[in-house]
């Protein structure tokens, strides 16, 4: 074996040891590192493209940074991705929200179409539940209804206000009754009163809240219905409207008293009440006068009347009057 044999293997060998060298040292080196947890999670990058990275204005960026930015690109990435998600997902609900309320609208108008065009919803008969006084026909002329019209445009167009104008008449609702009837239910006023008016030489009859009901006579007079007296009645009071205020007041007066009387269990009733003079003066029987200026002190000034009473007992005939500090009282 020459010398240049010799000093070839003798390369050639030094060579594999250095290889070998340095694939230990490389391996013992990244196990040093895994001891010392120095490897850095992002990727490695070789030199090459480490030498060419830079930033805008021409700077080189160390690895640190870059794996940093590319972190950040791929989260804004992934953020973007989700938006874009997101988005379709709220068009697609719009979409089906869109679809859902057409649909219920095309129902709407078809249903509107049916109810209010077809013959089989045409009124053919009203019926009347709360009074015998008025009769179908009447309650037709005051509802602005018609029969042979389509039901749900008459019970939309009924005039109620024009009803109650029907002096007993004090409320009304209606019930549609399919497919082609519909029920007043009426509310009637009753007569608690009849009111006399001296001036004309004629009775009326009015409501607890003051409605004139009709005009009537004396005779006709019932054992629930009180006579007033001192009510005025002008020429332009008409049946079915309301007494004056002012009178209203009073009967409003005579209510307080009335159920003070009925409190202290007086024997005898009220049978007429008048409102002459600014005072309200009760009759008991027919037969004694009570004189009340108003409902001031009316518990006390009750209590002063039960005493005198029972001291003249239940046929006593005459006038008591309560306006005076201390009461009298006086034959007719």
């Amino acid at each position: 074996m020459d010398k240049k044999n010799l000093n070839y293997e003798s390369r050639t060998s030094n060579n594999k040891n250095i290889g070998i060298n340095n694939k230990k040292n490389i391996k013992k080196g990244m196990e040093k590192d895994i001891n010392n947890r120095r490897i850095s999670d992002s990727p490695k990058i070789p030199k090459s493209v480490i030498k060419a990275i830079k930033d805008n204005e021409g700077r080189k960026i160390s690895v640190n940074d870059y794996n940093s930015n590319s972190r950040a690109y791929v989260n804004s990435h992934k953020n973007v991705k989700n938006n874009s998600n997101i988005k379709n997902q709220k068009n697609i609900k719009k979409k089906k929200t869109t679809l859902f309320i057409t649909f219920v609208i095309s129902i709407l108008i078809c249903a509107f179409i049916l109810l209010f065009k077809l013959p089989y919803f045409n009124l053919v008969d009203i019926n009347i539940n709360g009074t015998d006084r008025y009769t179908k026909e009447e309650i037709l002329e005051k509802s602005n209804i018609t029969l042979g019209s389509n039901i749900f445009t008459q019970a939309l167009k009924y005039d109620k206000k024009n009803i109650t104008t029907l002096p007993y008449i004090s409320d009304v609702n209606i019930d549609i009754n399919f497919p082609n009837k519909i029920t007043f239910k009426i509310k009637e006023r009753t007569s608690k009163y009849i009111a006399y008016d001296s001036d004309n030489d004629a009775f009326y009859r009015l409501s607890e809240d003051g409605y004139i009901l009709e005009k009537t006579d004396i005779n006709s007079k019932t054992s629930d219905e009180l006579l007033l007296m001192g009510i005025p009645f002008y020429d332009f009071t008409t049946v079915g409207t309301k007494i004056d205020d002012i009178y209203m007041n009073k009967i409003e007066t005579y209510k307080l008293i009335e159920a003070e009387y009925k409190n202290n269990n007086f024997n005898g009733d009220i049978t007429k009440v008048n409102f002459a003079n600014s005072l309200t003066t009760i009759t008991i029987n027919d037969k004694l006068n009570v004189v009340f200026p108003n409902d001031t002190e009316l518990q006390y000034k009750m209590k002063i009347l039960k005493k005198i009473l029972n001291e003249l007992g239940e046929d006593t005939v005459g006038k008591i009057d309560m306006t005076k500090t201390n009461p009298t009282f006086s034959i007719f």
